[in-house]
Formats: structure tokens, C-alpha cells, sequence
């Protein structure tokens, strides 16, 4: 193998690992992206849960206060 044909061979060799690597640099800032996606709408969801249950504790609150007024 000459040296021209070793210096083509592995210079496809590299451009691949740069490829590969690229796109795995790709994928894990994705992911990345959609863990915190997740995480925002996990707390979201806590807040309004939170935020419900002091709705439903008022209520109870009220109902219970007009039952004693009989």
C-alpha cells in the first residue's frame, strides 16, 4: 500500500470519527434539552399540585364552617 493510499485511508477513518462524534455531541444535547423540558414540567405540575391542594384544603375549610352554622 502506497503512502498516498494510507494517508486516503486513514483520513476517511478520522472524517468518521469526527462524524460519529459530531452526532453523538448532537444527540446528548438533545437529550439534554428534553431532561430539562422534563424537569420544568415536573415542577409545573408540583406548583399546580401544590396550588390545587391549598384550593381543596379552603374548600374544606368553607364547607366545614357552613355545616356548623346550623
Amino acid at each position: 500500500m502506497t503512502l498516498a493510499v494510507k494517508h486516503e485511508v486513514l483520513k476517511g477513518i478520522i472524517d468518521a470519527a469526527v462524524l460519529a462524534a459530531m452526532n453523538v455531541a448532537d444527540l446528548y444535547l438533545k437529550e439534554q434539552e428534553a431532561s430539562e423540558n422534563l424537569r420544568r414540567q415536573v415542577k409545573e405540575n408540583l406548583e399546580e399540585a401544590n396550588s390545587l391542594k391549598l384550593e381543596l384544603s379552603e374548600a374544606k375549610r368553607e364547607i366545614f364552617k357552613l355545616g356548623t352554622r346550623k
